[in-house]
């Protein structure tokens, strides 16, 4: 063989090492990418197969790595989103429609809906949500329903992901809605009702006291004058018992600061002790819990807020004193995780009865014997214009509680 076929014949002997070689790598490389994907597939992202090729392996590493980063701000973009949702206002709860399961639900939600927990809509059968969520009713916009002791406006849509169909309801709290608006009827009721008495009672007044200081008044027979004077005072009792309830329609502007909340409550249950130990009944303890907030500080009017608290610290002792035994009030301040505040006041005595518990901030209302109906619903007011805060009756508490929040 010549030298040509010589030369001939090594470079195809090298052509065929090196393509047996390449099949080699390639193979490996088939392999190993496949033993990547698999091991990222099954959410390890720290597998690295073993490859000769450094150039193969680097590259193989730089797509791990990409898909390593990939998944982690897939991870923290879910856990965000799972935040945001739970910590929502507003309730969210997703069912998937082939088999009616909640695939998400958040706190919110079960509030509103009086459930411990939020499963299915079987949950929800024979009523008109059931209905709206198993697409037997529609629904235009959002309807407003009542579900235990709250009221929600609910809003219920369709959505698909991933091949499957998803049905998303929505409740946003209108308790405190329905409740400013009752409040608000109410008071334009006050208003009017306050105007006509005093228009009303001004001339019964005037001339009832006229007749008794006039000359001929002199000549009236003893009894004549003693009705007369029954007139006058009965008058100048109810004029007083309306004008109060201007407090309500005439408040001032509220002039917030920043205070320490425990020294604002101590200065709150001294008032209380000041204007309620004059009564021959044995004062009932009251107890300042802050559950480890001792430094919370508060931006509100400290005079509105301080009018309502010592209003409901009142209540609460009055409460006490229909039992037999020793009376205990609490009143607990608390920073919560939305930066608001929240202040409850309980107390050991007799439950609010259930048929009375939404009228009790009605202007009028009351159960006490001379009692005006003004205390709470005045509270109420103060709170509403002092920066929006709120005061309810907590439900399913151990003692009748009402909560302030301060937002």
């Amino acid at each position: 063989m010549n030298v040509a076929g010589l030369v001939t014949v090594g470079a195809l002997c090298v052509a065929l090492v090196c393509a047996v070689r390449l099949i080699i790598v390639t193979r490996r490389t088939r392999k190993g990418t496949g033993l990547l994907i698999e091991a990222l597939s099954n959410g390890d992202t720290t597998y690295m197969p073993r490859i000769s090729d450094r150039t193969v392996s680097e590259n193989l590493e730089a797509i791990r790595k990409m898909l390593e980063s990939l998944r982690a701000e897939s991870a923290k973009r879910d856990v965000f989103l799972k935040t945001m949702v739970e910590r929502s206002a507003t309730g969210i709860v997703v069912f998937r429609c082939s088999d009616g399961r909640a695939v998400l639900s958040n706190g919110a939600a079960v509030r509103l809906l009086g459930r411990t927990v939020v499963t299915s809509v079987k949950q929800f059968a024979g009523t008109r949500l059931g209905r709206l969520l198993e697409q037997k009713e529609t629904i235009t916009g959002s309807e407003v329903m009542k579900f235990g002791d709250g009221i929600a406006v609910v809003s219920v849509s369709e959505l698909e992901s991933g091949g499957e169909t998803y049905v998303m309801l929505t409740l946003d709290d209108a308790t405190s809605a329905v409740a400013d608006r009752d409040m608000d009827s109410w008071m334009r009721f006050s208003q009017v009702v306050v105007h006509e008495l005093n228009n009303a009672l001004m001339p019964i007044m005037s001339l009832a006291g006229n007749v008794l200081e006039s000359p001929e008044g002199t000549s009236l027979s003893d009894s004549v004058r003693q009705q007369l004077r029954a007139i006058v005072s009965a008058s100048e009792y109810l004029r007083n018992f309306v004008n109060s309830y201007r407090h309500l329609a005439h408040l001032p502007d509220p002039m917030p600061r920043p205070f320490l909340l425990r020294d604002f409550l101590e200065r709150c249950v001294n008032l209380a002790y000041c204007m309620t130990d004059c009564k021959p009944e044995p004062m009932p303890e009251i107890t300042i819990d802050m559950s480890g907030n001792d430094e919370v500080m508060v931006y509100s009017d400290e005079g509105m807020l301080s009018q309502s608290i010592v209003n409901l610290l009142k209540n609460a002792v009055e409460n006490t004193r229909l039992l037999s035994g020793k009376g205990a009030v609490t009143i607990k301040g608390e920073l919560q995780a939305d930066e608001s505040v929240t202040i409850e006041i309980s107390d050991n005595g007799p439950e609010i009865a259930e048929e009375i518990s939404d009228k009790i901030f009605i202007p009028f209302f009351t159960t006490k014997p001379g009692g005006s109906g003004i205390g709470l619903a005045l509270s109420r007011q103060l709170l509403r214009r002092n920066g929006g805060a709120s005061v309810e009756l907590a439900k399913r508490t151990p003692h009748p509680t009402f909560r302030i929040v301060i937002p």
